[in-house]
Protein backbone atom coordinates (compact mmCIF):
# COMPACT_ATOMS: atom_id res chain seq x y z
CA UNK A 1 0.00 0.00 0.00
CA UNK A 2 2.76 2.54 0.71
CA UNK A 3 4.14 2.11 -2.82
CA UNK A 4 0.78 3.14 -4.33
CA UNK A 5 0.71 6.29 -2.19
CA UNK A 6 4.22 7.25 -3.31
CA UNK A 7 3.39 6.59 -6.97
CA UNK A 8 0.30 8.81 -6.83
CA UNK A 9 2.29 11.53 -5.07
CA UNK A 10 5.08 11.25 -7.68
CA UNK A 11 2.52 11.37 -10.53
CA UNK A 12 0.87 14.52 -9.12
CA UNK A 13 4.26 16.18 -8.56
CA UNK A 14 5.27 15.52 -12.16
CA UNK A 15 1.90 16.77 -13.42
CA UNK A 16 2.26 19.95 -11.33
CA UNK A 17 5.73 20.61 -12.79
CA UNK A 18 4.41 20.12 -16.36
CA UNK A 19 1.50 22.48 -15.67
CA UNK A 20 3.81 25.13 -14.20
CA UNK A 21 6.16 24.94 -17.19
CA UNK A 22 3.23 25.23 -19.64
CA UNK A 23 1.91 28.27 -17.76
CA UNK A 24 5.37 29.86 -17.86
CA UNK A 25 5.66 29.24 -21.62
CA UNK A 26 2.19 30.68 -22.24
CA UNK A 27 3.00 33.80 -20.18
CA UNK A 28 6.24 34.37 -22.10
CA UNK A 29 4.44 33.95 -25.43
CA UNK A 30 1.70 36.37 -24.34
CA UNK A 31 4.33 38.92 -23.25
CA UNK A 32 6.14 38.68 -26.59
CA UNK A 33 2.91 39.22 -28.54
CA UNK A 34 1.94 42.13 -26.28
CA UNK A 35 5.36 43.76 -26.63
CA UNK A 36 5.19 43.62 -30.45
CA UNK A 37 2.62 46.42 -30.49
CA UNK A 38 4.22 48.48 -27.70
CA UNK A 39 7.03 50.95 -27.97
CA UNK A 40 9.40 52.41 -25.41
CA UNK A 41 8.57 55.95 -24.41
CA UNK A 42 11.32 58.09 -22.93
CA UNK A 43 9.67 61.11 -21.35
CA UNK A 44 11.49 63.62 -19.18
CA UNK A 45 10.07 65.76 -16.40
CA UNK A 46 8.80 68.95 -18.00
CA UNK A 47 7.86 67.36 -21.35
CA UNK A 48 4.46 68.26 -22.75
CA UNK A 49 2.15 65.36 -23.61
CA UNK A 50 -1.34 64.72 -24.92
CA UNK A 51 -3.53 62.51 -22.75
CA UNK A 52 -6.12 60.11 -24.11
CA UNK A 53 -9.65 61.52 -23.90
CA UNK A 54 -11.76 60.18 -21.09
CA UNK A 55 -15.43 59.37 -21.01
CA UNK A 56 -17.69 61.68 -22.94
CA UNK A 57 -20.10 64.11 -21.35
CA UNK A 58 -23.83 63.88 -21.79
CA UNK A 59 -24.93 65.27 -25.14
CA UNK A 60 -21.65 64.42 -26.89
CA UNK A 61 -20.55 61.42 -28.88
CA UNK A 62 -17.20 59.71 -28.63
CA UNK A 63 -17.00 59.55 -32.40
CA UNK A 64 -16.88 63.33 -32.71
CA UNK A 65 -14.51 63.98 -29.80
CA UNK A 66 -10.78 64.47 -30.30
CA UNK A 67 -8.76 61.39 -29.42
CA UNK A 68 -6.35 63.32 -27.17
CA UNK A 69 -6.75 66.27 -24.79
CA UNK A 70 -4.08 68.67 -23.67
CA UNK A 71 -1.23 69.41 -23.79
CA UNK A 72 -0.23 68.70 -20.19
CA UNK A 73 3.15 69.06 -18.46
CA UNK A 74 4.80 65.98 -16.90
CA UNK A 75 5.54 66.52 -13.20
CA UNK A 76 6.89 63.13 -12.12
CA UNK A 77 7.77 59.83 -13.79
CA UNK A 78 7.80 56.37 -12.24
CA UNK A 79 7.63 54.11 -15.29
CA UNK A 80 5.18 53.01 -16.54
CA UNK A 81 3.16 55.67 -14.65
CA UNK A 82 3.48 59.40 -15.33
CA UNK A 83 2.06 62.24 -13.26
CA UNK A 84 0.80 65.18 -15.31
CA UNK A 85 -0.23 68.64 -14.21
CA UNK A 86 -3.98 69.01 -14.58
CA UNK A 87 -5.48 72.10 -13.00
CA UNK A 88 -9.03 70.96 -13.79
CA UNK A 89 -8.67 68.18 -11.20
CA UNK A 90 -9.17 69.17 -7.56
CA UNK A 91 -5.69 67.93 -6.57
CA UNK A 92 -3.96 69.66 -9.50
CA UNK A 93 -2.44 66.54 -11.03
CA UNK A 94 -3.41 63.26 -12.62
CA UNK A 95 -1.60 59.92 -12.91
CA UNK A 96 -1.86 57.61 -15.90
CA UNK A 97 -0.05 54.86 -17.77
CA UNK A 98 2.36 55.95 -20.52
CA UNK A 99 0.40 54.05 -23.17
CA UNK A 100 -2.45 56.57 -22.67
CA UNK A 101 -0.18 59.52 -23.53
CA UNK A 102 1.44 60.90 -26.66
CA UNK A 103 4.34 63.35 -26.94
CA UNK A 104 3.28 66.91 -27.78
CA UNK A 105 5.46 68.25 -30.61
CA UNK A 106 3.96 71.61 -31.52
CA UNK A 107 0.68 73.49 -31.58
CA UNK A 108 -0.16 72.25 -35.10
CA UNK A 109 -0.65 68.75 -33.63
CA UNK A 110 -3.63 69.98 -31.64
CA UNK A 111 -6.97 68.54 -32.78
CA UNK A 112 -8.94 71.25 -34.52
CA UNK A 113 -12.39 69.67 -34.39
CA UNK A 114 -14.59 70.46 -31.42
CA UNK A 115 -17.26 67.98 -30.38
CA UNK A 116 -20.79 68.77 -31.44
CA UNK A 117 -23.39 68.95 -28.70
CA UNK A 118 -27.04 68.13 -28.98
CA UNK A 119 -28.09 71.79 -29.22
CA UNK A 120 -25.76 72.54 -32.15
CA UNK A 121 -26.86 71.89 -35.70
CA UNK A 122 -24.66 69.82 -37.94
CA UNK A 123 -24.40 70.12 -41.70
CA UNK A 124 -23.23 67.15 -43.68
CA UNK A 125 -22.86 68.67 -47.12
CA UNK A 126 -23.36 71.71 -49.26
CA UNK A 127 -26.72 72.65 -50.65
CA UNK A 128 -26.87 72.94 -54.46
CA UNK A 129 -26.52 76.51 -55.68
CA UNK A 130 -29.40 76.28 -58.15
CA UNK A 131 -32.13 73.83 -59.10
CA UNK A 132 -30.21 72.55 -62.14
CA UNK A 133 -28.07 70.33 -59.89
CA UNK A 134 -31.05 68.46 -58.49
CA UNK A 135 -32.26 65.25 -60.07
CA UNK A 136 -35.67 64.57 -61.54
CA UNK A 137 -36.17 61.64 -59.16
CA UNK A 138 -37.69 63.71 -56.35
CA UNK A 139 -40.89 61.66 -56.55
CA UNK A 140 -39.07 58.41 -55.64
CA UNK A 141 -39.18 57.57 -51.96
CA UNK A 142 -38.26 54.56 -49.94
CA UNK A 143 -40.42 53.21 -47.16
CA UNK A 144 -38.34 51.91 -44.26
CA UNK A 145 -40.52 50.74 -41.40
CA UNK A 146 -39.83 48.15 -38.73
CA UNK A 147 -40.88 44.60 -39.53
CA UNK A 148 -43.84 44.72 -37.14
CA UNK A 149 -45.61 47.49 -39.05
CA UNK A 150 -47.13 46.00 -42.14
CA UNK A 151 -49.06 48.90 -43.63
CA UNK A 152 -47.63 52.24 -44.67
CA UNK A 153 -49.61 55.44 -44.17
CA UNK A 154 -50.96 55.12 -47.71
CA UNK A 155 -52.15 51.54 -47.17
CA UNK A 156 -49.34 49.86 -49.16
CA UNK A 157 -48.52 46.40 -47.78
CA UNK A 158 -44.82 46.25 -46.93
CA UNK A 159 -44.54 42.59 -45.93
CA UNK A 160 -44.43 41.24 -49.47
CA UNK A 161 -41.67 43.37 -51.00
CA UNK A 162 -40.30 45.38 -48.12
CA UNK A 163 -36.73 45.38 -49.46
CA UNK A 164 -37.64 47.01 -52.76
CA UNK A 165 -37.99 50.72 -53.35
CA UNK A 166 -41.36 51.67 -54.80
CA UNK A 167 -42.34 54.84 -56.62
CA UNK A 168 -45.65 56.40 -55.76
CA UNK A 169 -47.24 59.81 -55.85
CA UNK A 170 -47.85 61.66 -52.65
Amino acid sequence: MPSYHFEVQKHFTEALMVIQSKIQEAQEKYKQNYDKSRFNVNYKVGDMVWKESETVKRGQTKKLRPIFDGPYKIIKITYPIVMIENKSKHVGYETMHVNRTKLFNNQSDQPKAKPATMDQTMTYGLEPEDDSDTTDNDHITSINKPAGQSKASNGYDLRKDRHQTRTFDI
